[in-house]
């Protein structure tokens, strides 16, 4: 009986010591992303009223504090765009990629600047990564089939505009339109006619759902959560674990010494 409540003692004591030890790194983790959106925010101000500088300085300060942070790599990124600082926005979004590989806003980001800076087998590269991870998107084929046509590799071209046809025709056909990018031919080989698709895509409805909107703007309004939701869960449900064990622990505790 002694050996297993000394046992049942070390065992409680250690879940305990676990358990007031993760919860203040639950509670910092929680006060750095409220901090992080505090200086986004102030950036943002910033930048709303036009002073560039002041934005950039507001998160070149915050990098100081928290230099792991993708997001404020990418709004830096977003200021150094504004500002015409391509090189500057683009070395931006890499350091947010390479922290989180799967950032899809930076990824988008770095692309168009790799594009706009011509750097064309950059933007190849990350074009095909954005498309690994979202393999429903005909954004990616369709930008890429815009590069090829710029440097004449006409097979590889065509592969890719099928591709995004393939993905969203309504996409395709607007995107087109929108760059002065000629696509009758692949419409000819799908046999559908130009300006039938057309006045389809014009009729629908929900024809927001498929054109192509400012990759910054939707990543303002929708700054990628999910990473800080992985960041938090684990610790969560550790925690939580940890509080089972505790409260078991303590049952078992109180009935060796009944």
């Amino acid at each position: 009986m002694g050996k297993h409540l000394i046992k049942n003692t070390l065992i409680f004591s250690f879940v305990a010591f676990l358990f007031f030890c993760l919860m203040p790194t639950v509670l910092l983790c929680k006060e750095t992303s409220s901090t992080v959106e505090k200086r986004i925010l102030q950036s943002q101000m910033f930048m709303n009223v036009g002073d560039f500088a002041e934005a950039r300085f507001a998160l070149e300060q915050a990098l100081k504090e928290m230099p792991k942070e993708p997001k404020l790599y990418f709004h830096l990124g977003v200021v150094h765009t504004s500002m015409g600082l391509l090189n500057e926005a683009a070395e931006a979004y890499e350091a947010a990629v390479r922290i989180h590989p799967g950032y899809l806003g930076a990824l988008s980001e770095l692309a168009r600047a790799y594009h706009s800076l011509e750097r064309w087998d950059d933007a190849i590269i990350v074009y095909e990564k954005i498309a690994e991870i979202d393999p429903s998107s005909a954004r990616p084929y369709f930008e890429k089939a815009m590069i090829y046509r710029r440097l004449g590799l006409q097979e590889e071209e065509k592969k890719a505009l099928a591709e995004a046809y393939r993905l969203n025709p309504q996409f395709v056909i607007q995107s087109a339109r929108l760059h002065d990018f000629e696509i009758d031919e692949l419409l000819a080989e799908k046999e559908i006619p130009l300006q039938s698709s057309i006045s389809k895509v014009e009729s629908s409805k929900n024809l927001a759902t498929g054109a192509p909107s400012h990759p910054v703007q939707d990543e303002m309004q929708n700054v990628p959560s999910q990473r800080e939701n992985e960041k938090f869960s684990w610790l969560v449900m550790l925690l939580l674990f940890t509080t089972f064990i505790l409260i078991w622990g303590g049952k078992k505790f109180l009935q060796l010494n009944q």
